[in-house]
This record gives C-alpha cells, sequence and structure tokens, in this order.
C-alpha cells in the first residue's frame, strides 16, 4: 500500500471510530454501511486499505460520519486541495464534532442525549488539561 492510501486509511479508520464507528469493534463497519445507506463491502476494503471508495460511497461515508464530503475528497486523493477554490486549508482541518451526532451513532435514545452531551462537556475539560500537562489520562 502507497503512502497516501496509508495515510488515508489510517485517517479514515480513525475519524470512524471518533463518530462510532469503530472498525475495531465487532459490527462497526456495518453500522457505518447502514448509516450510510451503502453495502459492508467496499466500506470494508476501504477501511482495508484494499481500494480508495468510489465518489459517491465517499459522500455518504462521510455524511454518515458527519463531515463535509470534500474532507473525504482531499483525504482519499480524489482531489487536491490545490484544485479549489482558495488554498483549501480550511478543508482540511479536523471537524468540529456535533456531540449529538457521536451520541445517535453510539445509540443514545434522543431523551438521553442532553444528559449525553453535558457528561462529555463535563469531562472534557479535564482530560484536554491533563493532556496539555502531559500527564496523559492516567488517574482521571
Amino acid at each position: 500500500m502507497d503512502a497516501e492510501r496509508s495515510a488515508f486509511v489510517t485517517w479514515l479508520r480513525a475519524t470512524a471510530a471518533a463518530t462510532g464507528y469503530d472498525p475495531e469493534v465487532r459490527g462497526g463497519i456495518a453500522r457505518l454501511a447502514k448509516a450510510a445507506g451503502i453495502d459492508a463491502a467496499p466500506v470494508s476494503r476501504a477501511m482495508s486499505g484494499e481500494m480508495i471508495p468510489k465518489i459517491d460511497t465517499q459522500r455518504a461515508l462521510a455524511i454518515a460520519m458527519g463531515i463535509k464530503p470534500v474532507e473525504m475528497y482531499i483525504r482519499s486523493g480524489t482531489i487536491a486541495p490545490e484544485d479549489l477554490p482558495g488554498d483549501g486549508e480550511q478543508l482540511t482541518r479536523p471537524p468540529e464534532q456535533d456531540l449529538a451526532a457521536i451520541g445517535r451513532n453510539f445509540g443514545i435514545p434522543e431523551d438521553r442525549l442532553p444528559l449525553f452531551i453535558a457528561s462529555v462537556e463535563a469531562v472534557a475539560p479535564v482530560f484536554a488539561e491533563a493532556i496539555s500537562e502531559d500527564k496523559g489520562t492516567k488517574g482521571i
């Protein structure tokens, strides 16, 4: 696998995991495929680095994971940032995560989403402080 494809696979797997579709967890790929409305086979092949998905598959995956499709296109090498209007820089930064969407991806019922969001917002600063002080998350 070439370096560009390897970087894409690493990013795709990390993004899927961060949005509740961890490919390392049984059923993660199938749940992502279902959320994207596509067959699991191309998702599995993309996650293994066997192939770069077609543009319509990339779009469906991006939408299911709550990211802009253009981010997927750039990461996959389908388009280059310099081919976009402007410099493309604003499109290659990590997307802000919608906590409600992440909660839904984890199967949290709608009526419990406010509790999930409040919990994450309460704990996130503790993790951020621990990481910034180079403590990691030990003892938290």
